[in-house]
């Protein structure tokens, strides 16, 4: 270790590489002269440590630490907005299932226009039908000459293509042990029409009330209403 001391007579101030004896005199460099130096309790400085090669010690270099990434936050407008988009999405879905359940089908609807008494109906998708070969022999046993004319009458007062008016008709009839009693006719039509602007159009038609129904009568037929 580096020991530092000064020579009493110049004051010049000598470093030694290590403390020598302290019964050998120590000659200065400077002036020329001896002495014997203090004790190294007394006049020794300690020298500047010095930094530590190799692996260990300060000179090793630090590990870098890994930084945990930082976790990106939703923002919460977002979502309350999207649960409630999401809430809004089963009310509407279950608004449209319910009205869909309850609502009444076409065949349901003409159906209540068959009279009581009637004990055997049939349907007939006449829109369908006439898309397959065919359909003309298979419907023209139901629907009469009769029939037939009646609808036309109906399609002209509507002011509609009697050949594109009929969508579906059901034919009910009241049979007994003696043969069909009566036979009733409910005709749908492909496109909405109002059934006063209609009723009051048809040749002879008359305006009665059935069932609380206001509906018209013509010659030699039963209701339309």
């Amino acid at each position: 270790m580096a020991f530092d001391v000064r020579c009493p007579s110049c004051k010049a101030k000598l470093r030694l590489d290590d403390a020598p004896d302290p019964d050998t005199p120590i000659e200065c460099p400077k002036c020329g002269s001896q002495f014997t130096p203090p004790p190294a309790e007394e006049g020794k400085k300690p020298g500047k440590p010095e930094k530590p090669k190799g692996n260990g010690g300060e000179g090793k270099k630090k590990k870098r630490i890994k930084r945990k990434a930082k976790k990106k936050k939703t923002n919460p407008i977002i979502l309350v907005l999207a649960i409630g988009f999401g809430f809004g999405g089963l009310i509407v879905v279950g608004i449209l299932m319910i009205w869909m359940l309850n609502r009444t089908g076409k065949v349901t609807e003409m159906l209540s226009y068959v009279p009581a008494s009637c004990n055997v109906a049939r349907g007939l998708n006449m829109s369908q039908l006439a898309k397959f070969p065919g359909y003309a022999k298979e419907v023209d046993r139901h629907r009469t000459p009769d029939v037939k004319a009646a609808c036309d009458e109906l399609a002209k007062a509507a002011g509609q293509d009697p050949e594109k008016f009929l969508d579906y008709m059901v034919v009910a009839r009241n049979r007994a042990d003696s043969g069909v009693v009566g036979t009733t006719y409910v005709l749908r039509s492909i496109k909405s029409f109002s059934p006063q602007a209609v009723g009051k159009a048809l040749p002879g038609a008359s305006e009665t009330n059935v069932d609380g129904t206001t509906c018209y009568r013509m010659p030699g037929s039963s209701r339309a209403s």
